[in-house]
């Protein structure tokens, strides 16, 4: 005899209303984790996975789908937050650079604050506070 058979009616009707709740919140999960491109990237950037295992792997028309799109989305990613322009450069020096005054030693924070903007230009990446 299985216990569902022993339990009461209202017992099976609550476990049965908890698990649907549950795949329901699952699957509101399961399609934010779709709609962002970082599940993409962690997958793809990761040393045992990567692009290749899931093109192994997913072989359905709508996976493959999905593995296409998060190559387009982690690529216009990847370009919108890396990309360094002559004007992304101009900018930085525009407003993240202290103004000095000639004969004045910058305070402890303008001069971190010039450093870390040299350091920027140095990598090619620019400030964002």
């Amino acid at each position: 005899m299985s216990q569902k058979s022993t339990l009461p009616a209202d017992h099976r009707a609550y476990i049965r209303a908890s698990i649907n709740n549950g795949w329901k919140k699952l699957n509101q999960y399961h399609n934010k984790v779709e709609e962002s491109p970082l599940f993409a990237a962690a997958i793809i950037l990761h040393p045992r996975f990567g692009i290749s295992w899931l093109e192994a792997t997913w072989v359905s028309d709508e996976q493959l789908a999905w593995v296409r799109d998060a190559k387009v989305g982690i690529k216009d990613d990847f370009t919108g937050w890396y990309d360094t322009s002559q004007a992304q450069y101009e900018e930085t020096m525009q407003y993240n650079a202290a103004p000095r005054t000639m004969g004045q030693e910058d305070d402890q924070y303008t001069q971190w604050l010039n450093s870390m903007t040299k350091k920027a230009f140095a990598r090619g990446n620019s400030i964002v506070f």
